[in-house]
């Protein structure tokens, strides 16, 4: 243990003169700028899966062939699809407005 303390202490002092520079990961220097990324990115991933639910719900309205339970079923996940679709659309609207609104501030003052 003793041997290990003037090590320590030699580190420790190495450290505290050296310069320590933090790079940025985000590649992005504001927060509108990296919400907007974060939706692009989440809309990306979420559209394949939604036109998938949308095939799917199809697939369901025609496997129903009259039947009033499975077509109920069938209009509710198209509802739900359709809701889904709303809230990723809506989401990018209003960071859209959002970060439109900023730049407008920005640009005036």
């Amino acid at each position: 243990m003793k041997k290990i303390l003037p090590f320590l202490a030699l580190a420790a002092a190495r450290l505290s003169q050296a310069e320590v520079v933090i790079q940025n990961p985000l590649k992005t220097d504001d927060l509108v700028t990296f919400i907007g990324q974060v939706l692009d990115t989440m809309i990306q991933i979420a559209m394949p899966f939604l036109v998938l639910y949308f095939i799917w719900v199809g697939f369901m309205f025609v496997a129903a062939r009259g039947n009033p339970a499975e077509i109920t079923n069938a209009k509710r996940a198209f509802f739900w699809a359709v809701v889904g679709a709303a809230v990723f659309l809506g989401a990018f609207l209003i960071a859209t407005g959002i970060e439109n609104t900023i730049d407008a501030i920005d640009t005036t003052s």
